[in-house]
């Protein structure tokens, strides 16, 4: 793990420091509830090229850390949800990003002056075997908002929970497991780099509405992660071997 995190700490401390900004409430396949980010700034997304090339036998990003995210809850044991519950829950979704939207922008971006790197026992990241910071001590990008190719392909990756594709979109909020004892909290130890949220009250307000929305109309439906486990996964940090 010294090893790991020695290689880790050489990448992440040459970046400066850098932010992230709330942007809408999104639920990704098999019906996950996130918070979801108008995209990875620069800086984020250049610690991710450096982990890759430094870190020989890394297996490729998986397309869930590619747009980023903080997932906030998932699904029950037993529930699936029915297209009629999905409707429901898209309401609450604009719903709920209008008003997040509505506070300041400064209440929306958190600074991320550290990163941290997580050899966790469940995926929800609620329980930790490590946790260790590592400051972004590098010079801070002058620019540093996420590129518009990027933004467009977090867009594009949004889009895919509107009306216009629920149809197509429907069958991927199945849970086929990943619900919260079966997969979220059950056993299992990897490695991976994050962000550990230190969000503004307003927003922490926000999010709290958008869990009792949603409780309010999907009763006994959804399990929330613990507040203090919140994240946003920069990189995952699994060998090939």
């Amino acid at each position: 793990m010294q090893t790991m995190y020695a290689m880790v700490r050489e990448v992440v401390s040459r970046y400066g420091q850098t932010s992230v900004c709330a942007h809408q409430f999104f639920i990704s396949w098999h019906a996950v509830a996130t918070l979801a980010y108008g995209g990875f700034s620069r800086t984020l997304l250049a610690v991710k090229r450096g982990l890759k090339d430094a870190i020989p036998g890394l297996i490729p990003e998986n397309s869930g850390s590619r747009w980023p995210k903080t997932t906030l809850g998932c699904l029950r044991e037993g529930v699936a949800l029915s297209k009629k519950q999905v409707q429901l829950l898209r309401r609450i979704c604009l719903k709920q990003t209008e008003e997040l939207n509505g506070i300041a922008e400064p209440d929306r971006t958190m600074d991320i002056k550290e990163l941290h790197l997580v050899s966790f026992h469940c995926r929800t990241l609620e329980r930790r075997l490590i946790s260790q910071g590592i400051g972004l001590a590098g010079k801070q990008s002058q620019d540093d908002r996420p590129p518009s190719g990027h933004v467009e392909e977090v867009a594009e990756t949004m889009a895919q929970f509107g009306e216009e594709q629920h149809a197509k979109y429907y069958p991927e909020l199945a849970p086929k497991g990943r619900t919260i004892d079966s997969y979220y909290r059950a056993p299992h130890i990897e490695t991976t780099i994050v962000y550990d949220l230190l969000p503004s009250a307003p927003l922490i307000d926000r999010v709290d509405d958008f869990k009792r929305a949603v409780d309010g109309e999907l009763p006994q439906c959804y399990a929330w992660f613990e507040p203090t486990s919140w994240h946003m996964t920069v990189r995952a940090l699994m060998s090939a071997g």
